[in-house]
């Protein structure tokens, strides 16, 4: 990547990471990839220090999300509701003859 172009790139993301919301559409994913394809390109100290600070932003934010993230509430198990087809049918008379009473 030529020099003018990672100056864009780093000027672009700095623009928006000061921006990005917990909220945002774009995941925060594809924006640490972005930084990240950045740090082999950064030759001069302060392009490697400007990308350095792009992802510790990121990771903070990262973090600030994962911390604010609620897991859902657990699923009360409800007993399943039984239709008379799936019941158990009631014994016929036939049942109740085979049936054994001991004192």
């Amino acid at each position: 990547m030529n020099h003018r172009t990672l100056e864009k790139e780093l000027t672009h993301l700095e623009f928006i990471v000061a921006r990005i919301g917990l909220n945002d559409p774009i995941p925060l994913a594809y924006w640490q990839a972005r930084v990240a394809a950045l740090t082999g390109a950064a030759t001069l100290p302060t392009q490697r220090a400007r990308v350095k600070k792009l992802s510790d932003a990121l990771l903070a934010l990262g973090q600030t999300s994962a911390a604010l993230r609620v897991p859902p509430p657990a699923l009360a198990r409800r007993p399943r509701r039984t239709s008379a087809a799936t019941a158990s049918p009631a014994p016929s008379a036939y049942d109740l003859d085979q049936l054994q009473i001991v004192d």
